[in-house]
């Protein structure tokens, strides 16, 4: 292409941005470019000398188009320009001038769609030649992280749906098979230097690098971060208010790893993972924290769960996480409640299959001190919030509704394991209830009166 032929392009692109100019020209330069962005690649040719920011973002566009819609038709040649001028865009200008989000997004998009064309055959150096860009700053290691990201967004992701595209998913197994033989060890390693190195100083940069990391677990090799310097550091991170919800989401995706019951037994064992959530302390911290380890403790009974049924000995520990969970059954907050509600709904069922298979009417101490527990904690949501209007709620989605399903749900299985409990403790609320009544709110008579309904409509199911 000739200098002109970019110089005229250069005009073009920074008319057709311009929203003051005569209507008529603009028009005329957004065809002329949309034009030479689908038939030539000029945009190569002008993406290092742009010195304009929207000129840069129409070059990474045309790029893009390029890469996405044209790829099969465009020569060996413009290919190799084409890579060598986002690549050398992505470790100059990009990392050594700070780019607006919008430049940054668009340059990521189009190396990703490189990478789902390119990676291992011909470009077998793609996460190597992202890697030696590291030395030269922060920016680098943001742009880094970005491009991770939106590997999984938009290539990863589709061997998770079972419904996406057929060519989309072989080239996203293709990829993560490549990712596991070639490359996925020297990124967790750099992975977990990074994360040594910033947590304290810069913990913005360690929270992308869990974000990444919470991605990858759930298809790479789980020995890879389930190891004594990596669990450390999770486990120093869960005392860390920046660090602590990112950490819980890693921890979740490797409990929630697949693999043969003895495995995840061991797993679970051996990361002593749940004397370090109690340890932690999440119930007394933030919301969003506490939910997060309210979902990993009802996954964790799941699987211990799996594992009982399985004759595995993992009593001890499934009475562990039920003795933690009545912390968030406890919390002031709706959301830990309702994440929490799942251990409470899982280990009741079990209790009552146990009790069935083992032919008992009666359950033991230890379980009748645990219903009392549970009635305790959902007793005090059985009332909506006195500001509610069950015809006008202002609630779109229904939580609140939906919530009091779930409360409803838990008091039919205390109903099932010991109708005789459930009486007595309905009953000496109903009469606290009642004691006070010219004094009670319209949320909380309801509230009783509704736990009496439950309680009657279920009796003559009771076995």
């Amino acid at each position: 292409m000739t200098q002109n032929a970019v110089e005229t392009l250069h005009t073009a692109i920074v008319a057709a941005f311009d929203y003051k100019s005569d209507p008529n020209q603009r028009k005329q330069a957004e065809e002329y470019c949309v034009n030479v962005s689908r038939t030539t690649t000029l945009a190569v040719d002008l993406l290092m000398h742009a010195e304009r920011e929207e000129v840069r973002f129409w070059c990474l566009q045309s790029c893009e188009y390029q890469v996405k819609s044209r790829w099969n038709q465009v020569n060996l040649e413009t290919k190799q320009a084409l890579r060598a001028a986002i690549m050398n865009f992505y470790s100059t200008k990009a990392i050594r001038q700070e780019q607006p989000h919008y430049i940054k997004s668009k340059l990521v998009t189009v190396l990703v769609a490189l990478l789902r064309w390119e990676y291992p055959n011909p470009w077998k150096s793609f996460f190597d030649d992202l890697i030696s860009t590291l030395e030269k700053g922060m920016t680098a290691l943001d742009l880094f992280f970005r491009v991770l990201l939106t590997i999984d967004d938009d290539i990863i992701a589709f061997a998770r749906e079972k419904s996406s595209d057929a060519q989309d998913h072989e080239i996203a197994t293709r990829i993560k098979d490549t990712l596991r033989a070639a490359d996925i060890e020297k990124l967790v390693m750099l992975w977990f230097q990074i994360l040594q190195q910033t947590h304290e100083e810069q913990p913005l940069f360690a929270k992308q690098c869990l974000q990444v990391l919470d991605r990858y677990i759930n298809w790479m090799p789980l020995e890879l971060v389930v190891n004594d310097d990596f669990m450390k550091l999770f486990f120093t991170f869960l005392s860390s208010p920046h660090l602590q919800n990112e950490t819980v989401d890693c921890l979740y995706e490797i409990t929630k790893k697949r693999m043969p019951t003895a495995k995840k037994m061991e797993l679970i064992k051996e990361t002593n993972l749940i004397e370090v959530l109690s340890q932690c302390q999440s119930h007394s911290k933030s919301t969003e924290f506490a939910v997060k380890v309210a979902g990993i403790l009802g996954l964790l009974l799941k699987e211990l769960i799996i594992c009982h049924n399985e004759g595995f000995p993992v009593q001890g520990a499934i009475s562990a996480v039920v003795d933690l969970s009545f912390h968030f059954l406890q919390h002031e907050d709706r959301d830990v409640v309702s994440e929490i509600l799942e251990v409470y709904a899982e280990f009741w069922r079990m209790v009552k299959a146990e009790m069935e298979r083992s032919k008992t009417t009666q359950a033991n101490q230890t379980q009748i001190k645990w219903l009392r527990l549970t009635f305790q904690g959902i007793s005090m949501f059985f009332p909506f919030p006195e500001d509610f209007h069950n015809i006008d709620s202002g609630d779109d989605d229904e939580v609140e509704l939906k919530f009091r399903t779930q409360i409803d749900d838990i008091f039919k299985l205390l109903l099932r394991v010991s109708p005789d409990q459930c009486l007595e403790m309905v009953g000496s609320l109903f009469m606290e209830l009642m004691g006070n009544f010219k004094n009670l709110s319209w949320n909380k008579a309801e509230g009783g009166l509704h736990m009496l309904y439950i309680f009657g409509e279920n009796v003559n199911r009771i076995q």
